[in-house]
């Protein structure tokens, strides 16, 4: 017959390998969360700040004023309105300047708002003004240089604001100056900031989203201290067989 110490090794053996595999799960499971929570560590860190459009601001025009080719060095500065013509005996071009501040980031949009008492369907040009020019001396002679069209008005109606979407070139705080131009023959008129209703400036502001602190991630649960086999005693062998 087979002697018993022979069963009791093939036991202390497979007991062994019981542990050591049990062991090895272990090993893994805390491997892979710990690969798991520096994974979602970068991603938290790698993530900037998101933006969504924020407060809208209103502001109003600081100076303004037409000229005209037919009067060439008169100033219209302290005019109640604003005019626009294409004609080219009777030339006119308006000018505004805006002085934007308390912008902490780009600005979502920036839009040209003016309140019309023209109707037509030519629609109004608005130009980026590249010169330095005054309400107090603006005249067709010294008017200051403009860049190419950037926007738009769409039709003209009396008694409402036309606007332009001036987003490409209102980038952040600062001075920023704009010409109306229209190539109607007919006279486009609006209100001045001397008028009850004045050339605006709206501005929606970026809001911005801080980066949020990524939150430490627990430590991988930890299983009960793995016990040392505990040497068994070998069966006594008999001397005899039976």
């Amino acid at each position: 017959m087979t002697a018993p110490g022979r069963y009791a090794g093939s036991s202390r053996l497979a007991g062994g390998m019981r542990l050591a595999g049990r062991a090895r799960a272990i090993a893994v499971r805390a491997v892979g969360c710990s690969v798991a929570a520096l994974i979602l560590l970068v991603l938290a860190l790698s993530a900037g700040p998101t933006t969504a459009s924020g407060a809208t601001l209103t502001i109003t025009a600081v100076a303004d004023a037409y000229v005209r080719s037919d009067q060439s060095a008169t100033n219209f500065g302290k005019a109640p309105q604003l005019a626009s013509n294409g004609s080219s005996t009777t030339t006119m071009i308006s000018y505004l300047r805006f002085d934007v501040t308390g912008l902490s980031a780009p600005p979502a949009s920036a839009t040209l708002s003016y309140y019309s008492q023209s109707t037509g369907v030519t629609k109004t040009a608005v130009h980026l003004v590249t010169g330095t020019w005054s309400e107090s001396t603006l005249t067709y002679t010294n008017r200051p240089a403009y860049g190419t069209t950037i926007s738009t008005t769409d039709v003209l109606t009396a008694g409402t604001r036309a606007s332009a979407d001036v987003s490409s070139v209102v980038t952040g705080n600062g001075s920023y100056s704009f010409a109306l131009t229209t190539t109607a023959t007919g006279t486009r008129y609006a209100d001045s900031r001397e008028a009850a209703n004045p050339p605006q400036l709206l501005i929606t502001e970026n809001s911005v989203t801080p980066t949020p602190t990524p939150t430490p991630t627990s430590a991988a649960p930890t299983d009960t201290a793995i016990p040392t086999p505990t040497p068994t005693s070998a069966a006594p062998s008999d001397t005899t067989a039976e």
